[in-house]
């Protein structure tokens, strides 16, 4: 991992721990989804491109990662055929509450970095 090349471990742990928190909370919003709504599609992601020039650039990348999952729950949660879901709608809630705080966090940290230089 980049970080570590950087000797950064801590960070790289945390981003570590921030992936395996992703894919956890992916697969509680999609087995509810497929509970309550009765289908998911899911369509291929590709490989992000990106190139990394230091700590800065990862933290660039990761807020702007995280607003765009934080626009995709809020995507799913304006769905006209989702609104009539009341668990749906309330786990929803719960999914952008806490998505806006890791969006905070990454947010928080980028702006520390930046002012370290």
């Amino acid at each position: 991992m980049y970080l570590k090349q950087l000797g950064l471990y801590g960070f790289a742990e945390w981003v570590k721990f921030q992936a395996k928190n992703k894919v956890e909370n992916g697969l509680k919003l999609f087995d509810f989804m497929l509970e309550h709504s009765g289908f998911v599609t899911l369509k291929q992601i590709n490989s992000p491109e990106f190139e990394f020039t230091g700590i800065h650039s990862v933290f660039k990348y990761l807020y702007e990662y995280e607003k765009c999952i934080t626009y995709s729950i809020l995507k799913i949660a304006e769905r006209d055929d989702n609104k009539h879901v009341i668990p749906l709608i309330l786990s929803l809630e719960w999914f952008i509450s806490e998505h806006i705080k890791c969006e905070n966090r990454v947010f928080s940290l980028l702006k520390q970095i930046e002012s370290y230089g």
